[in-house]
């Protein structure tokens, strides 16, 4: 489930490569850039897509969805499935089903969620620069992340970085069982106003819904 979800929601390429375990200048540079971009924001809103795949297992699937972030609390719109969270209490519905699932929200040191992708390289994960990319007409710096912990679901996230703005645009993650995960931001909406009430999940608005609290 956390790996769908972020998601913050990105991503790795090998399990052994020789940069591991650096921790590059140029890249904290660039990190830092990014992440004071973002940390001035009360609340924002974003549009994008994500694409698994799984060449082992000959999967390709493509998907869209939206987030809404204002601070540690989020909602996460997978289309079958939106995250409710209000940062103590997650609630998982699912829409095909008419079905929550309600559940203390607890990550763990280094996670990486919706709430704090801008951030999370701080504190648990090595970094260094990947390489750089035109994507269209912009021009992004390549970030690797890769976790201290090797218990981790994920081994590596990919992170691209505008080098005009310093914007995130795309984030690669690579889990352990042969999955990447590829999210591509295509709207980013920095003067969204969010109501707390859209992190928690209103059984009002959804009648018959089977409540499953696994607290």
């Amino acid at each position: 489930m956390m790996i769908k979800i972020i998601i913050f929601l990105a991503c790795l390429t090998g399990f052994f490569m020789p940069v591991m375990g650096q921790y590059e200048k140029d890249a904290l540079v660039i990190l830092d850039q990014m992440s004071e971009e973002y940390k001035n924001l009360i609340s924002f809103k974003a549009d994008f897509t994500y694409a698994l795949e799984n060449k082992m297992e000959d999967i390709q699937e493509e998907f869209s969805g939206n987030i809404i972030v204002k601070g540690d609390k989020f909602q996460l719109d997978l289309g079958d499935q939106v995250i409710f969270n209000d940062g103590e209490i997650m609630w998982t519905f699912l829409r095909d089903v008419n079905e929550v699932n309600i559940d203390y929200y607890l990550p763990e040191d280094g996670d990486m969620t919706p709430s704090n992708i801008f951030t999370a390289y701080k504190d648990g994960y090595k970094y260094m620069v990947a390489g750089e990319e035109k994507v269209g007409s912009q021009d992004y710096d390549i970030i690797d992340l890769v976790p201290d912990d090797p218990n981790k679901p994920f081994y590596k996230v990919k992170l691209w970085i505008n080098k005009k703005d310093h914007t995130l645009k795309q984030w690669k993650l690579f889990d352990k069982s042969g999955n990447t995960y590829l999210y591509d931001i295509v709207n980013f909406n920095n003067s969204y106003d969010a109501r707390d009430s859209e992190f928690v999940f209103e059984e009002s608005k959804h009648p018959g819904v089977e409540m499953i609290d696994l607290r």
